[in-house]
């Protein structure tokens, strides 16, 4: 279960985390090459394209069966050189927390990301935090505990993008308390929303039938001696 966003305060900045590390080269190299090995799973889930074109050159073309294979060695080695660079890209770009300086008030924040620290920002390009707190309640006869996640949002002035986050531990309602204090001297509105829905009742398994003509003899006996 993925931990929640927390703010912690240092000696220069109060930091809103989301994951840990970033901001450094190692930390740029480690998700490059973290990247890089998630891809190679890429053959396995696009596996059925790979084999489908081996299929079609066996079939329409004739070709030889280590044709075939070398063909889906190359498509394999290709999905890898695609997606590799893709994922390195977006995890890079992935923002692990956003700094507030000085840290009791603060006037200026930026993000630091997996790759990379941003320049800062004055405080005030951020409008508003918006919480979203979900909670799945048990159904009637349901013994299982209700559910919680939450979703966390930055919205910034004049459009830009902002990042998020979306956690299933952690408190909404004291994060919401903490973002409050903390940036209320700025300006920056904090808001909560909850949202509430009864948890989807799952059908019991279907009997299962053992022999058509079995069942149908049993169902339709009567006794008698």
């Amino acid at each position: 279960m993925t931990a929640g966003p927390a703010l912690r305060t240092g000696t220069d900045s109060t930091d809103l985390v989301f994951a840990e590390g970033g901001g450094t080269r190692a930390q740029a190299v480690r998700t490059v090459l973290m990247a890089g090995r998630a891809a190679l799973i890429a053959p396995v889930v696009l596996g059925g394209f790979s084999v489908l074109l081996g299929f079609v050159l066996f079939l329409a073309f004739g070709v030889g069966l280590g044709t075939v294979l070398l063909v889906v060695m190359l498509v394999s080695v290709g999905e890898v050189l695609v997606f590799a660079p893709l994922g390195a890209f977006a995890d890079l770009k992935a923002v692990h927390r956003v700094e507030f300086a000085p840290p009791a008030a603060p006037e200026r924040m930026r993000y630091v990301r997996a790759g990379r620290v941003d320049p800062w920002l004055p405080v005030s390009e951020l409008s508003r935090f918006v919480i979203t707190h979900r909670i799945e309640e048990p159904y009637p006869g349901d013994r299982r505990p209700a559910g919680h996640a939450y979703d966390l949002r930055m919205v910034l002035r004049h459009n830009q993008k902002a990042p998020s986050v979306r956690s299933r531990a952690g408190d909404p309602t004291r994060l919401a308390g903490e973002l409050t204090a903390l940036l209320s001297s700025a300006g920056v509105r904090v808001e909560l929303e909850t949202l509430r829905r009864v948890r989807s009742k799952t059908p019991p398994p279907s009997p299962r039938v053992y022999g058509g003509s079995g069942s149908a003899n049993s169902a339709g006996y009567s006794g008698g001696g």
